[in-house]
This record gives C-alpha cells, structure tokens and sequence, in this order.
C-alpha cells in the first residue's frame, strides 16, 4: 500500500469511527464518511474495506489487539491470584479491559461505541461476535460464570447474556458522552463507574431468581 493510499485508509477509518459511533453503524451514507474524512476517492470505501461490514470490522480490529492482551493479562492475574477465578473476578476480567478505553482517546470511545451498536444488531450472529470483536477469551469467560452460578441453564445463561449486553451498553453510552464532550446525564468517576459496573454485572447474575422464572424455565 502506498502511503498516499495508507493516508486514506486511515482518513476513512478515522472519520467512520466517530460518525458511527454516534449515529449507529447504519446511520451516516457511505457518501457522509467519505465527505467528513475529506479524500477524494469517493469509492474509498469499496476499495480499501470492501463493504460497510469490513468498515466496521476495521474499526473492531484497530484496538481488538490491545483488549485481547488486556483481557488476557487481567485473566491470567485472576487465574494465579489468591481469589482464583471467583464469579467477581471474573466479572472484572470482563469489564475492566473495556472500561480502560474510556480513560484513553476518541478512537477508543468510538470502539466502545461501535461495540455497542454490533452487539445490539439482531441480525449479528452471536456465535461470530468473540471472531469479529478480536476477543476469544470472552467465550472462555462466559462458559466459566455459568459453571458458577447454581441456576438453571436456561436462567444462567440468559443472565449473562444480558448482563454482558449491559455492560457494553453503560460503556457505549458513557463513550458517546465523551465524544460529544456535552455534560447532560452526568457520569460517576470512572474511579467509581468501573468498580460499580462490575458490582452490577455481579449481583444481576447472583440475584435469587423468582418463583416465576423458576416456573418459566421450567
């Protein structure tokens, strides 16, 4: 790649992270993010990401690395610790590399965003999501708090299904507030916001379930 075409690439990249992470994956025209990146190849989508979908890929993939590593370094603490893989423990292996974005830059806000909006896609196969987000820990991580949680499978597993889909969603929303740079709804510190993050994904896993759900699940 030349480094008028690498110029580009990172032009396009750029500008598609910030507008999608505020106005959703489908949201601004491919003409939009080629405007805003300010190139003149108005097929500079096409040719360096091939789709919509490999833009979005791209954007995944550009700090998908960085939270591998953090998630592996932060399990492997967890493993070697004297509290060994202990269901909190495991709660802040999966929030704590994610919410370290937050303390960085704009790129890794619109990570945070763009993670929210694919997750939430209901056309996304779930299967593909640990592939496209770079994370294959986070497969290990689910099939472990399952193992701890004395509920029925059906339960257990819609628990931390939408408990990790919470935590995607306070960490996308809090980084769209930070790309906004506006005040509104004001957030803890993150010194505070992590920590209750993870106390939050823990106690909805570890709630008595009702006899409703109990009979539900059958």
């Amino acid at each position: 790649m030349t480094q008028d075409a690498a110029g580009t690439r990172a032009a396009v990249l750029r500008a598609a992270e910030q507008l999608l992470a505020v106005g959703g994956i489908e949201g601004p025209s491919d003409r939009e993010i080629i405007a805003h990146a300010g190139v003149g190849n108005k097929s500079a989508i096409h040719y360096h990401f091939g789709s919509r979908r490999g833009l979005v890929d791209a954007i995944l993939a550009e700090h998908g690395e960085v939270l591998r590593v953090r998630r592996a370094l932060a399990y492997e603490r967890l493993v070697v610790g004297p509290g060994s893989q202990d269901l909190l423990g495991l709660c802040q292996v999966i929030v704590e590399p994610y919410a370290t974005f937050l303390e960085e830059g704009p790129s890794q806000w619109a990570f945070l965003a763009v993670a929210q909006f694919v997750l939430e896609d209901p056309r996304e196969d779930p299967m593909s999501l640990p592939e496209r987000f770079h994370d294959p820990l986070m497969t290990v991580l689910a099939l472990e708090v399952l193992d701890h949680l004395s509920l029925p499978d059906e339960i257990g597993a819609e628990r931390a299904r939408v408990g990790v889909g919470h935590v995607i969603a306070s960490l996308g929303a809090r980084a769209r507030q930070q790309i906004a740079g506006i005040g509104g709804w004001t957030y803890a510190p993150l010194e505070l916001f992590t920590p209750n993050l993870v106390d939050m994904l823990h106690g909805s896993l570890v709630a008595p379930p009702s006899t409703a759900a109990l009979a539900a699940a059958g």
